[in-house]
């Protein structure tokens, strides 16, 4: 009878002969045949326990350094190495002077060059006046501060006489307005 299963499935039998086959040396017993419709699941290799151990232990050790190291780490815009900042710098706090003697806080978001060298920069203006260029550096610290305008374009050469005051990178919910 003709089973719909490959010829190994039917047991280890060499369908030449009708006799079991015989693996590795000659003499060797034969090994064990499968009743017909029975499979025979791969063999799995199992590594020496002590290689599995040392494979346990470097695992733990790399767990336990990444679960110290981890919350150290804080957050990435508080302690990234602040380039030296310019009025192009994405990030800079800008100490614009004002018509009225005081100063108006602005941030540089993106900045896009044109063909000519000349720089278009997009602005966050904040609401808050400063009195003197010190007291714009101590309002840039704030993270609280009221917007007044989320993206204004400006010409970066209409920016000379502002002063960069503080900066901080960008995260994403400041990219938003």
């Amino acid at each position: 009878m003709a089973s719909a299963l490959p010829a190994r499935a039917e047991g280890n039998v060499d369908p030449r002969a009708g006799a079991p086959r015989t693996r590795g040396r000659p003499g060797a017993a034969a090994p064990r045949t499968l009743p017909p419709g029975c499979y025979a699941p791969p063999r799995v290799v199992q590594r020496s326990s002590l290689a599995a151990r040392v494979a346990g232990a470097v695992l733990a050790a790399s767990l336990a350094v990444a679960a110290v190291v981890l919350p150290l780490a804080g957050c990435a815009a508080d302690h990234a190495e602040a380039p030296d900042p310019e009025v192009t710098t994405p990030g800079s706090f800008l100490a614009v002077p004002s018509g009225e003697g005081d100063f108006t806080l602005m941030r540089t978001l993106e900045v896009y060059r044109l063909a000519g060298g000349e720089a278009v920069l997009t602005v966050r203006a904040y609401r808050e006046r400063a009195a003197s260029r010190g007291a714009a550096r101590e309002l840039a610290r704030r993270r609280d501060l009221e917007v007044e305008i989320p993206e204004l374009l400006v010409d970066a050469g209409d920016l000379y006489r502002a002063e960069v005051v503080g900066y901080r990178s960008l995260g994403a919910e400041e990219l938003t307005p």
